[in-house]
């Protein structure tokens, strides 16, 4: 099931993606959903992301199938072809056309209108296509083609052309993506596949009447696990989400994603981790209605007034994932987003609430951003690099994984269809929280020190101890330390932007009017870039904070309305 887009306001040619994988065997059966002129749903879209495998296995999380979405720890900014990759298999050239698996040729029939007429399939040589299609250096390059893409450069053009560049990679860094997702196998895959056959079944009455109805399994051999993905661990799982009566056909909508995020947040301990595309949040019942936000605050003042140590990290992009030259002040929609973005995290709204202890609230919350730098075609160059992860994580012991953004349209059940699983861990290790001995969950602990190594650049570095994350030493030292020294730096070398210094129009055309020590000096520079260690970065809270990001009367969009942004 795929979502079928309005195509004046979104580029994402499922229809191309629907006759593809039609294309490919009369099994295949594919929908999208929603049919906007009978539904009259323009505004919301099926966000979720799910992939289901015979109802025992089940991926959730916010990783779409779509271009940009490959990465890894190292989240690399260029990828030429000439720099060789150590792989962990041969090359791709030292295959041949020969050594491909051959396949017999087939003459299918056509079974099914929407087929189109049989055809034949013949053997496939990946390496002979990728040389079809003037990838000579292949096998030292990660993104091909359309996967490799920078979309607050130029977003996506030509979706059905999957091996053209639609920017040059020799001038031009990627943008890095930054993501998350879950495996869930028994009881948690069923409720999951039970979602899906619940969507399946609702949108086959409206639209396909000649494909089969879904039927779920049975809960009672749930527990017969015929395969597991490596390194799963045994935990409680519930499933999340946000569903109504246009997404899923519900009499009531649903809204549990929201419920666990504040009830998370509500009954935590010692600190909560949050990785999000979005932080529009803060109710003011007039535009905002989630309360994510105000559970975060009211957290942080309960913690004051009880005189305790707790901690609150928030990971999102210093940029919305929208086209638009940030050194003229941006698009239409990404100064929209930021609008709602800024006015939701900064002192004006979230630290507001928390005025009334002062300077003491830097002592409890740290919003961040990621970057990182390279040398491309001997420049040296930086990007951000782009959280699209939808994830929280709890004293140790609970995590949230999904699709749903920190926003209203993800979080208020009616608008966006979502997904989402809350693990509770069951199997505990001794660790430490707060300076005292603690029983933190297998799961969740990991799964936090993995988080906290990637970006702190600790992965090659196991002796660092980042066992506690409610310490004063940890907090202020490394953290708060480490995001606070790669900015400067990064300022220094490059004049970044967002930038704090920047609060208007008119400073930022002086802004990018002075010279760059990357440019002016590229061997100080890299001496410079040396001393940065991972990828965290603080937040520019202030950035173009003196002037309206809203859309201009007579844009389009100013047209749409404003739920569409948050």
């Amino acid at each position: 099931m795929l979502y079928k887009e309005v195509e004046l306001a979104l580029g994402i040619n499922s229809e191309y993606s629907k006759r593809t994988l039609m294309r490919l065997h009369p099994n295949i059966k594919v929908m999208r959903h929603p049919d906007h002129v009978s539904s009259s749903v323009y505004l919301w879209a099926h966000h979720e992301k799910v992939v289901v495998i015979d109802q025992s296995v089940a991926f959730v999380g916010g990783i779409d199938l779509a271009y940009g979405r490959w990465d890894d720890n190292e989240h690399r900014l260029t990828d030429v072809g000439s720099v060789k990759r150590v792989t962990a298999g041969p090359s791709l050239s030292s295959f041949t056309a020969e050594t491909t698996e051959s396949m017999e040729s087939l003459s299918l029939q056509d079974k099914n209108k929407a087929i189109g007429k049989s055809r034949k399939f013949s053997k496939f040589s990946l390496y002979r296509h990728l040389h079809r299609h003037h990838l000579h250096d292949a096998d030292s390059i990660s993104s091909i083609d359309s996967d490799y893409c920078n979309f607050v450069f130029k977003d996506w053009v030509q979706l059905d052309k999957p091996f053209a560049d639609f920017i040059d990679r020799h001038s031009t860094p990627r943008m890095p993506w930054h993501d998350i997702a879950s495996a869930v196998h028994g009881k948690a895959a069923r409720d999951v596949a039970r979602h899906f056959i619940q969507r399946w079944n609702f949108t086959k009455v409206l639209s396909v009447l000649s494909y089969p109805f879904l039927l779920p399994k049975s809960q009672t051999t749930a527990h017969e696990l015929k395969y597991q993905v490596p390194g799963s661990v045994h935990c409680h799982v519930q499933l999340l989400r946000s569903a109504a009566d246009w997404s899923a056909g519900i009499k009531y909508h649903e809204e549990s994603i929201h419920t666990a995020y504040i009830y998370v947040i509500e009954n935590s301990k010692h600190y909560i981790y949050i990785e999000n595309q979005f932080f529009i949040s803060c109710a003011d019942d007039k535009v905002v209605f989630n309360k994510i936000g105000d559970a975060i605050a009211q957290r942080i003042l309960k913690a004051h007034r009880e005189n305790q140590r707790y901690r609150v990290y928030v990971v999102i992009p210093l940029l919305p994932g929208f086209e638009g030259d940030i050194s003229t002040g941006g698009g239409n929609a990404l100064q929209a987003i930021m609008h709602f973005n800024y006015r939701c995290q900064s002192s004006k709204v979230v630290c507001f609430q928390l005025s009334i202890i002062g300077n003491q609230w830097i002592n409890y919350i740290s919003f961040c951003g990621l970057r990182t730098h390279a040398e491309l075609e001997g420049n040296l160059v930086t990007e951000l690099i782009y959280v699209h992860s939808k994830l929280l994580i709890a004293d140790d012991n609970t995590v949230i994984i999904g699709s749903a953004n920190i926003n209203d349209r993800s979080m208020l059940g009616k608008r966006d269809s979502e997904m989402a699983v809350i693990v509770q861990d069951t199997e505990t290790v001794p660790s430490v929280m707060d300076g005292e001995e603690y029983q933190a969950g297998r799961f969740a602990q990991g799964l936090r020190l993995q988080s906290f190594r990637v970006v702190l650049g600790y992965l090659s570095d196991p002796s660092e101890n980042i066992q506690d994350p409610v310490s004063d030493k940890f907090f202020k030292e490394v953290w708060v330390a480490t995001a606070a020294r790669n900015a400067t730096i990064y300022d220094k070398v490059f004049r970044c932007l967002p930038n704090d210094e920047v609060h208007n129009l008119i400073q930022l055309r002086d802004f990018i009017s002075k010279p760059i020590l990357a440019k002016e000096d590229p061997i100080r520079a890299e001496e410079e870039l040396k001393k940065i260690r991972g990828f965290l970065v603080q937040f520019p809270f202030y950035f173009l904070s003196e002037e309206s990001l809203l859309p201009s009367v007579g844009t389009k969009e100013a047209i749409v309305p404003t739920e569409v942004w948050t």
